[in-house]
């Protein structure tokens, strides 16, 4: 009971975070849920550092294309895969949520520059980051309650496993396969496959698959993994 009991008072916490950020940041004035909403202040520092690297500037265009590739590449591969339609690409509140985020966090640091410190951001937002990451994973696995799944999907260990890494690594290495931190794209070889990517360079790839991994083992789609 004592191991129950401490158990739950770790877990207990996490429970609740996942719960709080399926609530809305403001009913009327921006009905979007927390979660996709923190994902695309997170996505846009991370885009925004790293085009700041580029010799010369995206276009308009390319800043938001870009931007939504590594966003929404995971949920969109993850669809494709499973044979369901993503919602991008049939709503256009994802696109509001989304891009209004990423404007405000260019003007955020458009005017004040320094606050976009990359390790400093990395360092203090990795409780935020662990969250929203092993949140979409979950939730890209849910897919397969769908009734349109094929079965040798749902009772699938390895497609469950790819899922899980399409889930969370997809959206950066989409980006960074077609260069989309610069103003000129060209389809190249994908990071995690570049030499010296190593551990760490593919712990998005990895990190995917192991969350991903141990969802199934309870999950009432997958009979053989009860």
């Amino acid at each position: 009971m004592d191991v129950a009991q401490a158990a739950a008072a770790y877990v207990g916490p996490v429970s609740d975070a996942f719960v709080f950020v399926t609530k809305k940041v403001h009913p009327i004035w921006f009905p979007y849920a927390l979660a996709p909403t923190l994902h695309a202040a997170r996505v846009s520092t991370i885009f925004q550092a790293n085009v700041r690297r580029s010799p010369t500037p995206l276009s308009w265009g390319q800043y938001i294309t870009g931007f939504l590739i590594m966003s929404w590449g995971g949920t969109i591969l993850s669809c494709l895969l499973l044979g369901l339609p993503a919602p991008m690409l049939y709503s256009v509140h994802p696109f509001i949520n989304y891009v209004s985020v990423h404007l405000f966090c260019t003007a955020l640091f458009t005017t004040f520059p320094n606050l976009l410190s990359p390790a400093l951001l990395d360092t203090t937002l990795w409780p935020i980051d662990a969250l929203l990451r092993t949140n979409g994973i979950i939730a890209t696995l849910g897919l397969f309650s769908h009734p349109s799944v094929h079965p040798e999907y749902k009772n699938s260990a390895l497609t469950h496993l790819i899922t899980g890494a399409i889930a969370s690594a997809a959206g950066g290495v989409s980006v960074g396969t077609i260069g989309g931190f610069t103003s000129n794209w060209t389809f190249g070889t994908p990071p995690f496959l570049r030499a010296g990517a190593g551990w760490a360079g593919t712990l998005d790839l990895w990190g995917g698959a192991l969350v991903g991994n141990p969802y199934l083992w309870k999950s009432h789609w997958s009979p053989r993994f009860r």
